[in-house]
């Protein structure tokens, strides 16, 4: 039987500082304003878990290192974002539906993605910024979304074996010194521009 964390505040349902954490079939239904999973530090593994609704479903800070497999990310306004140099997470089989930004990498965070699903986001369903953030993302399926990928101020993504289609404004978005590569991926009626590049972006096919 899964346990379901619920909150109604600008809070964390569950708020974890440089510790361990394990869990399995936890559910996580934070308020409008808060998140389900704050980490500052220390480890996480998850395996089918759900976040649905709030602010954001997992926030990880301060070199924090998550590995999530399987599960969804359901109504949030930032799905899983991973936060500053020495935060990394490692996504299996991960689905991320609905709300406005999927997966977010910031201020040299570092995620790694294999075979997730990400679909009807009004925004981006990846988003990368700063120097020395590194995206990595084997597999994917990316559809429906307002952007599929968001990669700014100098981020860099990789996206092998992955399909971008029926996204509305681009699959692709790459500027401020962003680069990216797309290798054995597939760009399918994604509006009116697949790939977009400028401000000093590049892109490898």
């Amino acid at each position: 039987r899964r346990l379901t964390l619920v909150s109604s505040g600008e809070g964390a349902s569950l708020d974890v500082s440089r510790a361990r954490l394990s869990l399995s079939q936890v559910v996580f239904r934070p308020g409008p304003k808060g998140a389900g999973l704050a980490m500052d530090g220390g480890s996480l593994s998850a395996a089918e878990c759900r976040w649905e609704g709030g602010r954001a479903g997992v926030t990880a800070m301060g070199g924090a290192f998550l590995k999530i497999s399987g599960g969804v990310l359901s109504g949030l306004e930032e799905g899983l974002a991973v936060l500053g140099a020495g935060s990394n997470a490692e996504l299996s089989l991960v689905k991320v539906q609905g709300g406005k930004n999927g997966l977010v990498v910031q201020g040299g965070g570092r995620l790694k993605a294999d075979s997730p699903e990400l679909k009807d986001l009004r925004e981006c369903a990846f988003k990368a910024s700063d120097k020395d953030s590194l995206l990595t993302v084997t597999q994917a399926r990316i559809s429906g979304n307002g952007k599929g990928a968001c990669l700014l101020d100098s981020a860099r993504a990789s996206f092998s074996d992955s399909a971008f289609f029926d996204n509305v404004r681009h699959a692709l978005v790459v500027e401020g010194g962003a680069a990216a590569s797309a290798v054995k991926s597939t760009f399918l009626r994604n509006g009116q521009v697949a790939v977009s590049v400028s401000g000093g972006g590049s892109v490898q096919f």
